[in-house]
Protein backbone atom coordinates (compact mmCIF):
# COMPACT_ATOMS: atom_id res chain seq x y z
CA UNK A 1 0.00 0.00 0.00
CA UNK A 2 1.64 3.22 -1.17
CA UNK A 3 1.91 6.10 1.31
CA UNK A 4 1.91 9.63 -0.16
CA UNK A 5 1.46 13.18 1.12
CA UNK A 6 1.42 16.63 -0.50
CA UNK A 7 0.24 19.06 2.14
CA UNK A 8 -0.20 22.83 2.02
CA UNK A 9 -2.90 25.17 3.30
CA UNK A 10 -2.91 28.07 0.83
CA UNK A 11 -4.01 31.57 1.81
CA UNK A 12 -4.96 33.10 -1.53
CA UNK A 13 -5.17 36.58 0.04
CA UNK A 14 -1.52 36.62 1.04
CA UNK A 15 0.76 38.73 -1.18
CA UNK A 16 3.59 36.29 -0.43
CA UNK A 17 4.22 33.44 -2.85
CA UNK A 18 5.10 29.88 -1.89
CA UNK A 19 8.10 28.54 -3.78
CA UNK A 20 9.84 25.20 -3.84
CA UNK A 21 12.13 26.19 -0.98
CA UNK A 22 9.12 26.19 1.37
CA UNK A 23 8.52 22.51 0.60
CA UNK A 24 12.20 21.56 0.46
CA UNK A 25 12.53 21.88 4.23
CA UNK A 26 10.17 18.90 4.66
CA UNK A 27 10.75 16.81 1.55
CA UNK A 28 10.82 13.08 2.27
CA UNK A 29 11.52 10.09 0.05
CA UNK A 30 11.06 6.41 0.84
CA UNK A 31 12.66 5.39 4.13
CA UNK A 32 12.97 9.05 5.18
CA UNK A 33 9.19 9.01 5.69
CA UNK A 34 9.47 6.09 8.11
CA UNK A 35 12.27 7.81 10.02
CA UNK A 36 10.28 11.05 10.34
CA UNK A 37 6.82 9.68 11.15
CA UNK A 38 6.97 6.14 12.50
CA UNK A 39 5.68 6.10 16.07
CA UNK A 40 4.21 9.62 15.84
CA UNK A 41 0.57 10.56 16.30
CA UNK A 42 0.24 11.95 12.79
CA UNK A 43 -1.73 11.01 9.70
CA UNK A 44 1.24 9.21 8.16
CA UNK A 45 1.93 7.50 11.48
CA UNK A 46 -1.66 6.24 11.30
CA UNK A 47 -1.19 5.15 7.68
CA UNK A 48 1.83 3.05 8.63
CA UNK A 49 0.24 1.43 11.68
CA UNK A 50 -3.18 1.04 10.07
CA UNK A 51 -1.81 -0.73 7.01
CA UNK A 52 0.23 -3.09 9.17
CA UNK A 53 -2.77 -3.86 11.39
CA UNK A 54 -4.81 -4.70 8.27
CA UNK A 55 -2.19 -7.22 7.17
CA UNK A 56 -0.84 -5.00 4.40
CA UNK A 57 2.66 -3.75 3.71
CA UNK A 58 2.98 0.06 3.78
CA UNK A 59 5.32 1.36 1.06
CA UNK A 60 6.27 5.00 1.78
CA UNK A 61 7.04 6.73 -1.51
CA UNK A 62 6.93 10.52 -1.22
CA UNK A 63 5.76 13.19 1.22
CA UNK A 64 6.22 16.95 1.35
CA UNK A 65 4.80 19.63 3.63
CA UNK A 66 5.01 23.42 3.75
CA UNK A 67 3.93 25.93 6.37
CA UNK A 68 0.65 27.65 5.37
CA UNK A 69 1.35 30.63 3.15
CA UNK A 70 0.37 32.26 -0.13
CA UNK A 71 -0.40 30.82 -3.56
CA UNK A 72 1.99 28.07 -4.63
CA UNK A 73 4.14 28.95 -7.61
CA UNK A 74 3.65 26.90 -10.74
CA UNK A 75 7.30 25.83 -10.85
CA UNK A 76 7.08 24.43 -7.32
CA UNK A 77 3.97 22.44 -8.16
CA UNK A 78 5.55 21.00 -11.29
CA UNK A 79 8.56 19.91 -9.24
CA UNK A 80 6.22 18.16 -6.81
CA UNK A 81 4.40 16.44 -9.66
CA UNK A 82 7.69 15.30 -11.17
CA UNK A 83 8.86 13.86 -7.85
CA UNK A 84 5.53 12.12 -7.34
CA UNK A 85 5.67 10.66 -10.84
CA UNK A 86 9.21 9.38 -10.32
CA UNK A 87 8.27 7.76 -7.01
CA UNK A 88 5.30 5.98 -8.59
CA UNK A 89 7.39 4.77 -11.53
CA UNK A 90 10.00 3.31 -9.19
CA UNK A 91 7.43 1.55 -7.00
CA UNK A 92 6.75 -2.16 -7.49
CA UNK A 93 3.54 -4.11 -6.90
CA UNK A 94 1.41 -1.31 -5.49
CA UNK A 95 -2.16 -2.49 -4.78
CA UNK A 96 -3.62 0.65 -3.21
CA UNK A 97 -2.79 4.22 -2.22
CA UNK A 98 -3.08 6.15 1.04
CA UNK A 99 -2.75 9.85 0.23
CA UNK A 100 -2.72 12.76 2.68
CA UNK A 101 -3.63 16.18 1.29
CA UNK A 102 -4.96 19.28 3.01
CA UNK A 103 -7.88 20.12 0.76
CA UNK A 104 -6.84 23.75 0.22
CA UNK A 105 -3.80 23.58 -2.05
CA UNK A 106 -4.02 26.45 -4.54
CA UNK A 107 -1.58 26.72 -7.45
CA UNK A 108 -1.16 29.24 -10.25
CA UNK A 109 -3.01 28.01 -13.32
CA UNK A 110 -4.75 25.06 -11.61
CA UNK A 111 -8.48 24.91 -10.97
CA UNK A 112 -8.03 22.13 -8.40
CA UNK A 113 -4.40 21.23 -7.70
CA UNK A 114 -5.21 18.27 -5.47
CA UNK A 115 -7.52 16.83 -8.10
CA UNK A 116 -4.62 17.14 -10.54
CA UNK A 117 -2.40 15.10 -8.20
CA UNK A 118 -5.06 12.41 -7.88
CA UNK A 119 -5.36 12.21 -11.66
CA UNK A 120 -1.61 11.71 -11.86
CA UNK A 121 -1.80 8.84 -9.38
CA UNK A 122 -4.68 7.33 -11.37
CA UNK A 123 -2.70 7.54 -14.59
CA UNK A 124 0.35 5.91 -13.03
CA UNK A 125 -1.56 3.24 -11.07
CA UNK A 126 -4.72 2.49 -13.06
CA UNK A 127 -7.31 0.40 -11.29
CA UNK A 128 -5.79 0.77 -7.82
CA UNK A 129 -8.10 2.07 -5.10
CA UNK A 130 -7.17 5.37 -3.48
CA UNK A 131 -8.03 6.70 -0.01
CA UNK A 132 -7.71 10.44 0.57
CA UNK A 133 -7.35 11.93 4.06
CA UNK A 134 -8.20 15.64 4.35
CA UNK A 135 -7.73 18.34 6.94
CA UNK A 136 -10.89 19.36 8.77
CA UNK A 137 -10.64 22.78 7.09
CA UNK A 138 -10.78 21.36 3.57
CA UNK A 139 -13.07 23.32 1.26
CA UNK A 140 -15.70 20.92 -0.06
CA UNK A 141 -18.70 23.09 -0.92
CA UNK A 142 -18.65 21.58 -4.41
CA UNK A 143 -18.07 17.88 -5.15
CA UNK A 144 -14.36 17.19 -5.44
CA UNK A 145 -12.11 14.15 -5.68
CA UNK A 146 -14.92 12.16 -7.28
CA UNK A 147 -12.52 9.66 -8.81
CA UNK A 148 -11.47 8.41 -5.37
CA UNK A 149 -12.86 5.41 -3.52
CA UNK A 150 -12.45 6.69 0.05
CA UNK A 151 -12.45 10.29 1.36
CA UNK A 152 -12.29 11.06 5.07
CA UNK A 153 -11.22 14.03 7.19
CA UNK A 154 -10.19 15.09 10.68
CA UNK A 155 -12.92 15.26 13.31
CA UNK A 156 -11.36 17.67 15.77
CA UNK A 157 -10.14 21.25 15.90
CA UNK A 158 -7.58 21.43 17.48
CA UNK A 159 -6.47 18.51 15.30
CA UNK A 160 -5.67 15.87 17.91
CA UNK A 161 -7.12 12.91 15.96
CA UNK A 162 -4.89 12.77 12.89
CA UNK A 163 -3.38 9.42 13.89
CA UNK A 164 -6.81 7.83 14.29
CA UNK A 165 -7.94 9.13 10.91
CA UNK A 166 -4.87 7.60 9.29
CA UNK A 167 -5.82 4.24 10.77
CA UNK A 168 -9.41 4.71 9.56
CA UNK A 169 -8.25 5.39 6.01
CA UNK A 170 -6.19 2.19 5.93
CA UNK A 171 -9.01 0.20 7.53
CA UNK A 172 -11.57 1.41 4.98
CA UNK A 173 -9.26 0.86 2.02
CA UNK A 174 -8.12 -2.66 2.96
CA UNK A 175 -11.38 -4.48 2.02
CA UNK A 176 -11.26 -3.00 -1.48
CA UNK A 177 -7.93 -4.69 -2.06
CA UNK A 178 -9.64 -8.01 -1.34
CA UNK A 179 -12.40 -7.47 -3.89
CA UNK A 180 -15.14 -5.77 -1.88
CA UNK A 181 -17.31 -3.34 -3.88
CA UNK A 182 -16.50 0.36 -3.76
CA UNK A 183 -18.76 2.01 -1.16
CA UNK A 184 -21.27 4.70 -2.08
CA UNK A 185 -20.27 8.26 -1.17
CA UNK A 186 -22.98 10.91 -0.74
CA UNK A 187 -21.94 14.56 -0.81
CA UNK A 188 -23.65 17.79 0.10
CA UNK A 189 -22.11 21.24 0.11
CA UNK A 190 -22.83 24.60 1.63
CA UNK A 191 -21.04 27.66 0.19
CA UNK A 192 -20.60 29.19 3.62
CA UNK A 193 -17.36 30.17 5.32
CA UNK A 194 -17.32 30.35 9.09
CA UNK A 195 -15.12 32.77 10.93
CA UNK A 196 -11.99 30.88 12.06
CA UNK A 197 -12.76 31.81 15.67
CA UNK A 198 -16.01 29.84 15.33
CA UNK A 199 -14.48 26.60 14.05
CA UNK A 200 -13.59 24.82 17.27
CA UNK A 201 -15.31 21.44 17.30
CA UNK A 202 -16.10 21.87 20.99
CA UNK A 203 -18.26 24.89 20.14
CA UNK A 204 -21.31 25.43 17.99
CA UNK A 205 -22.09 24.88 15.22
CA UNK A 206 -19.47 22.18 14.60
CA UNK A 207 -20.14 20.43 17.89
CA UNK A 208 -23.75 19.65 16.94
CA UNK A 209 -22.74 18.69 13.41
CA UNK A 210 -20.17 16.20 14.63
CA UNK A 211 -22.55 14.78 17.21
CA UNK A 212 -25.02 14.14 14.40
CA UNK A 213 -22.25 12.61 12.25
CA UNK A 214 -21.39 10.19 15.05
CA UNK A 215 -25.02 9.14 15.38
CA UNK A 216 -25.17 8.61 11.62
CA UNK A 217 -22.08 6.38 11.73
CA UNK A 218 -23.80 4.14 14.27
CA UNK A 219 -26.51 3.26 11.74
CA UNK A 220 -26.37 -0.04 9.83
CA UNK A 221 -24.39 0.08 6.61
CA UNK A 222 -22.79 3.49 7.26
CA UNK A 223 -19.00 3.38 7.22
CA UNK A 224 -18.07 7.02 7.70
CA UNK A 225 -19.62 10.47 8.07
CA UNK A 226 -17.38 13.50 7.72
CA UNK A 227 -17.94 17.22 8.21
CA UNK A 228 -15.52 19.44 6.29
CA UNK A 229 -15.45 22.81 8.06
CA UNK A 230 -14.08 24.86 5.16
CA UNK A 231 -11.27 27.40 5.01
CA UNK A 232 -12.12 31.08 4.84
CA UNK A 233 -8.77 32.24 3.46
CA UNK A 234 -8.98 30.40 0.13
CA UNK A 235 -10.91 32.11 -2.65
CA UNK A 236 -11.86 29.13 -4.84
CA UNK A 237 -14.90 27.82 -6.69
CA UNK A 238 -15.45 25.22 -3.95
CA UNK A 239 -14.85 27.29 -0.83
CA UNK A 240 -17.21 26.36 1.97
CA UNK A 241 -18.44 23.48 4.07
CA UNK A 242 -18.95 19.93 2.83
CA UNK A 243 -20.64 16.82 4.20
CA UNK A 244 -19.83 13.30 3.09
CA UNK A 245 -21.40 10.02 4.12
CA UNK A 246 -19.84 6.74 2.98
CA UNK A 247 -21.97 3.60 3.08
CA UNK A 248 -22.23 0.10 1.67
CA UNK A 249 -23.70 0.09 -1.82
CA UNK A 250 -26.96 -1.44 -0.60
CA UNK A 251 -27.36 1.49 1.83
CA UNK A 252 -26.85 4.23 -0.77
CA UNK A 253 -30.25 5.80 -0.10
CA UNK A 254 -29.49 5.89 3.62
CA UNK A 255 -26.24 7.72 2.88
CA UNK A 256 -28.01 10.30 0.72
CA UNK A 257 -30.61 10.91 3.41
CA UNK A 258 -27.95 11.23 6.09
CA UNK A 259 -26.04 13.78 4.01
CA UNK A 260 -29.27 15.79 3.71
CA UNK A 261 -29.60 15.72 7.50
CA UNK A 262 -26.14 17.20 7.95
CA UNK A 263 -26.80 19.89 5.35
CA UNK A 264 -30.12 20.82 6.94
CA UNK A 265 -28.58 21.12 10.40
CA UNK A 266 -25.72 23.25 9.08
CA UNK A 267 -28.19 25.56 7.34
CA UNK A 268 -30.27 25.96 10.50
CA UNK A 269 -27.25 26.66 12.71
CA UNK A 270 -25.68 29.13 10.30
CA UNK A 271 -25.92 32.20 12.60
CA UNK A 272 -23.56 30.57 15.12
CA UNK A 273 -20.82 30.53 12.47
CA UNK A 274 -19.97 34.14 13.29
CA UNK A 275 -17.05 34.59 15.66
CA UNK A 276 -15.83 37.59 17.57
CA UNK A 277 -12.42 38.73 18.73
CA UNK A 278 -11.50 41.56 20.99
CA UNK A 279 -9.03 44.08 19.74
CA UNK A 280 -5.51 43.47 20.96
CA UNK A 281 -5.37 46.92 22.53
CA UNK A 282 -6.44 46.86 26.16
CA UNK A 283 -6.46 43.06 26.25
CA UNK A 284 -2.76 42.39 26.52
CA UNK A 285 -2.56 43.01 30.24
CA UNK A 286 -5.14 40.43 31.25
CA UNK A 287 -3.83 37.32 32.95
CA UNK A 288 -3.92 34.10 30.97
CA UNK A 289 -3.12 33.51 27.33
CA UNK A 290 -3.79 36.10 24.67
CA UNK A 291 -3.99 34.53 21.22
CA UNK A 292 -3.09 36.85 18.35
CA UNK A 293 -4.96 35.44 15.38
CA UNK A 294 -4.55 38.09 12.70
CA UNK A 295 -1.17 36.85 11.55
CA UNK A 296 -1.07 33.27 12.77
CA UNK A 297 1.24 30.87 11.03
CA UNK A 298 -1.13 28.01 10.43
CA UNK A 299 -3.50 30.12 8.40
CA UNK A 300 -0.82 31.47 6.10
CA UNK A 301 -1.56 35.04 7.13
CA UNK A 302 0.80 37.53 5.52
CA UNK A 303 0.85 39.93 8.46
CA UNK A 304 4.03 39.43 10.44
CA UNK A 305 4.10 42.59 12.52
CA UNK A 306 3.33 41.60 16.08
CA UNK A 307 0.69 44.15 17.00
CA UNK A 308 0.36 42.68 20.47
CA UNK A 309 3.89 43.77 21.32
CA UNK A 310 2.91 47.41 21.01
CA UNK A 311 -0.06 46.99 23.32
CA UNK A 312 1.90 44.97 25.86
CA UNK A 313 4.64 47.60 25.93
CA UNK A 314 2.05 50.33 26.29
CA UNK A 315 0.25 48.51 29.10
CA UNK A 316 3.58 48.02 30.89
CA UNK A 317 4.41 51.70 30.55
CA UNK A 318 1.10 52.78 32.05
CA UNK A 319 1.38 50.49 35.08
CA UNK A 320 3.09 51.38 38.31
CA UNK A 321 6.26 49.61 39.36
CA UNK A 322 5.81 46.29 41.09
CA UNK A 323 2.62 45.36 39.27
CA UNK A 324 2.51 42.01 37.48
CA UNK A 325 4.00 42.60 34.07
CA UNK A 326 3.36 40.53 30.93
CA UNK A 327 6.75 39.35 29.79
CA UNK A 328 6.43 36.45 27.38
CA UNK A 329 5.48 36.60 23.78
CA UNK A 330 6.22 34.26 20.92
CA UNK A 331 7.12 36.67 18.15
CA UNK A 332 6.84 36.21 14.42
CA UNK A 333 9.69 35.05 12.18
CA UNK A 334 12.51 37.51 12.76
CA UNK A 335 15.19 38.06 10.16
CA UNK A 336 17.61 39.76 12.52
CA UNK A 337 20.03 37.17 13.79
CA UNK A 338 20.44 37.32 17.55
CA UNK A 339 23.18 34.73 17.32
CA UNK A 340 25.54 37.42 16.08
CA UNK A 341 25.31 39.16 19.44
CA UNK A 342 25.65 35.99 21.49
CA UNK A 343 24.30 35.24 24.93
CA UNK A 344 24.29 38.31 27.16
CA UNK A 345 24.82 40.59 24.19
CA UNK A 346 22.60 43.42 23.07
CA UNK A 347 21.11 44.15 19.69
CA UNK A 348 19.06 46.99 18.33
CA UNK A 349 17.11 47.28 15.11
CA UNK A 350 13.77 46.60 13.51
CA UNK A 351 12.11 43.34 14.46
CA UNK A 352 11.61 42.01 10.97
CA UNK A 353 8.77 39.73 11.92
CA UNK A 354 7.08 41.60 9.12
CA UNK A 355 6.33 40.67 5.56
CA UNK A 356 4.46 43.38 3.69
CA UNK A 357 3.41 47.05 3.88
CA UNK A 358 -0.11 45.89 4.77
CA UNK A 359 1.20 45.19 8.26
CA UNK A 360 2.61 48.64 8.85
CA UNK A 361 6.27 49.42 9.62
CA UNK A 362 8.54 47.03 11.54
CA UNK A 363 8.77 47.43 15.29
CA UNK A 364 12.07 48.92 16.45
CA UNK A 365 13.40 47.13 19.55
CA UNK A 366 16.53 47.07 21.66
CA UNK A 367 16.90 43.58 23.09
CA UNK A 368 19.13 41.57 25.41
CA UNK A 369 19.98 38.12 24.06
CA UNK A 370 19.34 35.49 26.75
CA UNK A 371 19.79 32.28 24.77
CA UNK A 372 20.39 31.09 21.21
CA UNK A 373 19.53 27.53 20.06
CA UNK A 374 19.21 25.55 16.84
CA UNK A 375 15.42 25.73 17.30
CA UNK A 376 14.88 21.97 17.04
CA UNK A 377 12.47 20.24 19.42
CA UNK A 378 10.02 17.33 19.53
CA UNK A 379 6.30 17.80 20.12
CA UNK A 380 5.22 16.46 23.50
CA UNK A 381 1.63 17.74 23.51
CA UNK A 382 -1.50 16.10 22.07
CA UNK A 383 -1.02 17.43 18.52
CA UNK A 384 1.42 15.58 16.23
CA UNK A 385 3.03 13.98 19.27
CA UNK A 386 6.59 12.87 18.65
CA UNK A 387 7.19 14.89 15.49
CA UNK A 388 10.47 16.77 15.34
CA UNK A 389 10.04 20.47 14.58
CA UNK A 390 12.67 22.96 13.45
CA UNK A 391 12.35 26.71 13.91
CA UNK A 392 15.38 27.27 11.70
CA UNK A 393 17.29 28.65 14.64
CA UNK A 394 15.71 30.50 17.57
CA UNK A 395 16.63 33.10 20.17
CA UNK A 396 15.20 34.06 23.53
CA UNK A 397 15.53 37.83 23.86
CA UNK A 398 14.33 40.44 26.33
CA UNK A 399 13.06 43.92 25.53
CA UNK A 400 12.41 45.66 28.82
CA UNK A 401 9.76 43.63 30.59
CA UNK A 402 8.86 41.68 27.48
CA UNK A 403 10.48 38.35 26.63
CA UNK A 404 10.33 37.18 23.02
CA UNK A 405 11.10 34.01 21.12
CA UNK A 406 12.22 34.90 17.60
CA UNK A 407 12.54 32.28 14.89
CA UNK A 408 14.40 31.74 11.66
CA UNK A 409 11.38 29.95 10.17
CA UNK A 410 7.74 30.47 11.08
CA UNK A 411 6.41 27.78 13.42
CA UNK A 412 3.18 28.14 15.35
CA UNK A 413 3.57 27.48 19.10
CA UNK A 414 0.95 24.73 19.33
CA UNK A 415 3.25 22.70 21.57
CA UNK A 416 4.45 24.22 24.87
CA UNK A 417 7.76 22.39 24.44
CA UNK A 418 8.69 25.06 21.91
CA UNK A 419 9.43 27.22 24.96
CA UNK A 420 10.68 24.37 27.14
CA UNK A 421 13.31 23.42 24.57
CA UNK A 422 14.84 26.87 25.07
CA UNK A 423 14.84 26.63 28.85
CA UNK A 424 11.90 28.99 29.29
CA UNK A 425 9.62 28.29 32.27
CA UNK A 426 6.24 29.55 31.09
CA UNK A 427 4.86 29.24 34.62
CA UNK A 428 6.99 32.19 35.65
CA UNK A 429 5.03 34.62 33.46
CA UNK A 430 1.75 36.36 34.03
CA UNK A 431 0.64 36.58 30.42
CA UNK A 432 1.52 34.58 27.32
CA UNK A 433 1.00 36.08 23.88
CA UNK A 434 0.71 33.20 21.40
CA UNK A 435 0.43 33.58 17.66
CA UNK A 436 -2.24 31.13 16.59
CA UNK A 437 -5.85 30.04 16.71
CA UNK A 438 -7.84 27.05 17.95
CA UNK A 439 -4.90 24.66 17.56
CA UNK A 440 -3.16 26.33 20.50
CA UNK A 441 -5.78 25.17 22.97
CA UNK A 442 -4.89 21.50 22.76
CA UNK A 443 -1.49 21.91 24.39
CA UNK A 444 -1.97 25.13 26.33
CA UNK A 445 -5.38 24.70 27.97
CA UNK A 446 -3.99 22.78 30.99
CA UNK A 447 -1.32 25.43 31.57
CA UNK A 448 -3.23 28.73 31.46
CA UNK A 449 -6.18 30.19 33.30
CA UNK A 450 -7.98 31.26 30.14
CA UNK A 451 -7.75 32.54 26.58
CA UNK A 452 -8.49 35.93 25.03
CA UNK A 453 -8.79 36.06 21.24
CA UNK A 454 -7.03 39.19 20.00
CA UNK A 455 -8.12 40.45 16.60
CA UNK A 456 -4.98 42.09 15.25
CA UNK A 457 -5.18 44.20 12.08
CA UNK A 458 -5.18 42.57 8.68
CA UNK A 459 -7.42 41.41 5.87
CA UNK A 460 -9.20 39.15 5.74
CA UNK A 461 -10.14 39.68 9.34
CA UNK A 462 -9.58 36.47 11.30
CA UNK A 463 -12.42 36.70 13.79
CA UNK A 464 -15.44 38.16 12.07
CA UNK A 465 -17.17 36.98 8.95
CA UNK A 466 -18.20 40.49 7.94
CA UNK A 467 -16.04 40.60 4.83
CA UNK A 468 -16.21 39.78 1.17
CA UNK A 469 -13.51 38.99 -1.35
CA UNK A 470 -12.76 38.90 -5.03
CA UNK A 471 -15.92 37.23 -6.22
CA UNK A 472 -16.06 33.74 -4.73
CA UNK A 473 -15.77 33.69 -0.94
CA UNK A 474 -18.87 34.76 0.94
CA UNK A 475 -19.57 36.00 4.42
CA UNK A 476 -21.00 33.41 6.77
CA UNK A 477 -23.44 36.11 7.81
CA UNK A 478 -24.80 36.30 4.28
CA UNK A 479 -23.26 33.75 1.90
CA UNK A 480 -25.65 34.59 -0.92
CA UNK A 481 -24.37 38.09 -1.61
CA UNK A 482 -22.39 39.13 -4.65
CA UNK A 483 -20.48 36.30 -6.34
CA UNK A 484 -21.99 33.44 -4.33
CA UNK A 485 -21.71 30.12 -6.12
CA UNK A 486 -23.73 26.95 -6.19
CA UNK A 487 -22.65 23.53 -5.03
CA UNK A 488 -21.30 22.71 -8.47
CA UNK A 489 -19.00 25.74 -8.29
CA UNK A 490 -21.00 27.63 -10.93
CA UNK A 491 -21.94 31.28 -10.38
CA UNK A 492 -25.38 31.84 -8.93
CA UNK A 493 -28.00 33.56 -11.02
CA UNK A 494 -29.88 36.72 -10.24
CA UNK A 495 -28.72 40.12 -9.15
CA UNK A 496 -25.26 40.26 -7.62
CA UNK A 497 -26.65 42.47 -4.88
CA UNK A 498 -25.00 45.61 -3.61
CA UNK A 499 -21.63 46.46 -5.12
CA UNK A 500 -18.77 48.40 -3.65
CA UNK A 501 -17.16 51.43 -5.28
CA UNK A 502 -15.15 50.34 -8.26
CA UNK A 503 -16.87 46.95 -8.56
CA UNK A 504 -18.81 45.95 -11.63
CA UNK A 505 -22.35 44.69 -11.35
CA UNK A 506 -22.69 41.34 -13.09
CA UNK A 507 -25.78 39.23 -13.73
CA UNK A 508 -25.47 35.49 -13.99
CA UNK A 509 -27.59 33.33 -16.31
CA UNK A 510 -30.16 30.96 -14.86
CA UNK A 511 -28.97 27.40 -14.40
CA UNK A 512 -31.70 25.16 -13.01
CA UNK A 513 -34.95 25.10 -11.08
CA UNK A 514 -34.89 24.76 -7.30
CA UNK A 515 -35.85 21.61 -5.47
CA UNK A 516 -39.22 21.34 -3.80
CA UNK A 517 -39.19 22.82 -0.34
CA UNK A 518 -36.37 25.24 -1.05
CA UNK A 519 -36.02 28.05 1.47
CA UNK A 520 -35.24 31.44 -0.06
CA UNK A 521 -32.78 33.60 1.85
CA UNK A 522 -33.36 36.73 -0.19
CA UNK A 523 -35.11 37.75 -3.36
CA UNK A 524 -31.89 37.81 -5.37
CA UNK A 525 -31.31 34.08 -5.28
CA UNK A 526 -32.29 30.69 -3.99
CA UNK A 527 -30.45 29.31 -0.99
CA UNK A 528 -30.33 25.79 -2.32
CA UNK A 529 -29.91 26.04 -6.10
CA UNK A 530 -28.81 28.45 -8.79
CA UNK A 531 -31.86 30.35 -9.95
CA UNK A 532 -33.34 33.80 -9.49
CA UNK A 533 -36.78 34.29 -8.03
CA UNK A 534 -39.53 36.66 -9.09
CA UNK A 535 -39.76 40.18 -7.63
CA UNK A 536 -40.70 39.66 -4.01
CA UNK A 537 -41.27 41.49 -0.80
CA UNK A 538 -40.06 40.37 2.57
CA UNK A 539 -41.98 37.31 3.68
CA UNK A 540 -43.14 36.37 0.19
CA UNK A 541 -43.17 32.77 -0.98
CA UNK A 542 -41.26 31.16 -3.77
CA UNK A 543 -43.50 30.63 -6.78
CA UNK A 544 -41.46 27.70 -8.09
CA UNK A 545 -41.11 25.40 -5.08
CA UNK A 546 -43.57 23.11 -3.37
CA UNK A 547 -44.19 23.11 -0.51
CA UNK A 548 -43.75 26.87 -0.45
CA UNK A 549 -41.82 28.54 2.34
CA UNK A 550 -41.61 32.16 3.38
CA UNK A 551 -38.72 34.25 2.16
CA UNK A 552 -36.89 35.35 5.31
CA UNK A 553 -34.52 37.97 3.98
CA UNK A 554 -36.06 39.38 0.83
CA UNK A 555 -35.32 43.00 0.15
CA UNK A 556 -38.28 45.33 -0.53
CA UNK A 557 -37.68 44.80 -4.23
CA UNK A 558 -35.79 42.05 -5.97
CA UNK A 559 -34.73 40.67 -9.30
Amino acid sequence: MAVLAVYHETNTFSPLRTGLDAFARRWYRGSQIVTAFEGTRTMIGGFLDGATAAGLEPVPLFATFATPSGTVERAAFEAIRAELRSALIAADEIDGVLFEVHGDLFVDGEHDAEESLVQLVRAMLPGRPVAIALDMHANMAAPRLRDVEIVIGYRTNPHVDTYERGIDAARMLAPLLHGDPVPHRAHRGLPLVAAPAAQRTEDEPLRSLWELAERIEARPGIRNATVHGGYAYADTAFTGMGFQVTADVDHAEDAEGAADELLDLATRTRPSSDGTCRGSGGRAARAGSCRGSGDRRHRGQHQRRVTGRHHVARARGERSSGTAVPRDHRGSACARSASGSGRGGHDRGPSRGWASPRSGPPLDLEVEVLRVTDGVFANTGPMATGVQVSMGGAAWVRAGGLDLVVQGEARQPNDPHLFGSMGIDVGAYDVLLLKGAAALRAGWAPLVSGFVDAGTPGRPTPCSSDWTTGGRVRSSRDPWRRGARGYDGAPRSGSPGRTRPGEKSTRWPQRRRPRAGTRFERSTGCAMSSISCAPARKGSRCSRSRPKRACRRARPSGT
